[in-house]
């Protein structure tokens, strides 16, 4: 194999797979879609808790901390 040859199938390699990772990006999408239109107000949904920087311990303050 020449090393036109090879970079020809590493070029139609990567768009195969681009083309594939789109495919499957869309039918995601398109599900959560229909998921939200046949349930629009979010009755159903787990109960997932919430946990925000505050409760996680984590500085949101803008203020440098430490020695002056």
């Amino acid at each position: 194999m020449t090393t036109q040859t090879i970079e020809r199938q590493k070029l139609e390699y990567s768009r195969q797979l681009a083309a594939y990772t789109f495919r499957q990006w869309n039918a995601a999408c398109e599900s959560k879609l229909s998921e939200r239109r046949e349930n629009p107000s979010g009755a159903g949904k787990k109960d997932h808790k919430t946990r925000t920087p505050e409760k996680q311990g984590l500085n949101t303050s803008n203020k440098e901390e430490g020695p002056v």
